[in-house]
């Protein structure tokens, strides 16, 4: 399972990164359905998910994760309204 924590962000509502399955999960703003990235090295998951405020975490997640690895949709039923989401890969 990948938590997700919700972001400021234009791009993106919430992501989180699973260290043990080497998994970044992303949902996309207006979207129904979280995105599992795999096989996502540590370096490259910090790379979005430990930015500071001042740093766009759109253009690191463009830079560091966009195009360079698989990924899975997974579709949500409930609309993302809370502190931290999870999302199960098995789902």
């Amino acid at each position: 399972m990948v938590s997700l924590l919700p972001v400021k962000s234009s791009m993106l509502a919430a992501i989180g990164y699973d260290p043990a399955s080497r998994t970044l999960a992303a949902r996309f703003n207006n979207s129904n359905y979280v995105v599992h990235f795999k096989d996502v090295p540590p370096e490259a998951a910090s790379q979005v998910t430990a930015i500071g405020a001042d740093q766009s975490i759109g253009r690191a997640f463009n830079e560091h994760i966009r195009g360079k690895f698989d990924y899975t949709q997974i579709p949500i039923e409930d609309e993302f309204v809370g502190e931290a989401e999870h999302a199960d890969a098995s789902a």
